[in-house]
């Protein structure tokens, strides 16, 4: 995410939670004063690697990569799956490219930083 719309967001994300930022766009000393507020912030150069990937657009997907490993919500090969289904017959070219950020970006989450789950979820009898 970028600074510029922190604002807006962080009224919406629970004490304590993951703030998956881009590394490259937030000013000094940002990073630090969000986590003083009390979120868990995590700078990754999102925009970075989607240039190296070949795709600027595809910054989302290394953001949503780096959150899954993060906060645990989904895996890998789950996120690749919607990706996937989601993505219309036109745009069929942007698949591998798409994979390979959200692949990226899930190696440059640091695993299970802040679960989502804290404790094993089971399901009701």
């Amino acid at each position: 995410m970028s600074p510029e719309f922190w604002e807006s967001i962080a009224g919406r994300i629970r004490a304590g939670g993951p703030v998956v930022c881009n590394s490259n766009l937030v000013p000094s000393g940002w990073a630090e004063r969000v986590q003083d507020s009390g979120f868990q912030v995590f700078p990754v150069p999102v925009d970075e690697v989607a240039v190296e990937l070949g795709s600027p657009l595809s910054a989302g997907f290394v953001a949503l990569g780096a959150y899954a490993a993060i906060t645990q919500l989904a895996g890998v090969d789950a996120l690749v799956e919607a990706m996937v289904r989601q993505v219309p017959s036109y745009r069929a070219k942007s698949i591998e490219v798409n994979e390979a950020a959200i692949r990226r970006g899930f190696d440059l989450g640091p695993a299970a930083a802040a679960p989502a789950f804290p404790e094993p979820v089971t399901a009701a009898r």
